[in-house]
């Protein structure tokens, strides 16, 4: 996987993006939104967006729902799983 920016290197929107994007593809069980939602938020520590959560939250709810409408992520009872590249299944 590429090498995401973290802590005060994310600067601009993009960059929270690429942050977002990658937390969420590195999953490897079932997850809940806030603890997303947490987990980049410590990952923002020295950025400008660190304790952001309304922005952190909007990008985290955009980023599920693109990714689930291409069915790459799915959500169960306010779960969510990431489908595994190598097999195309989702954990149970």
């Amino acid at each position: 996987m590429a090498n995401v920016k973290h802590n005060e290197d994310v600067k601009n929107k993009q960059d929270l993006q690429n942050l977002v994007t990658g937390i969420i593809f590195r999953q490897c069980k079932s997850f809940k939104k806030d603890d997303v939602i947490q987990t980049i938020n410590y990952y923002l520590k020295g950025s400008e967006f660190y304790d952001n959560i309304s922005l952190i939250k909007e990008y985290v709810t955009d980023t599920l729902n693109l990714l689930q409408s291409r069915d790459v992520v799915r959500c169960r009872n306010g779960s969510y799983s990431v489908r595994n590249p190598l097999i195309g299944s989702f954990p149970d």
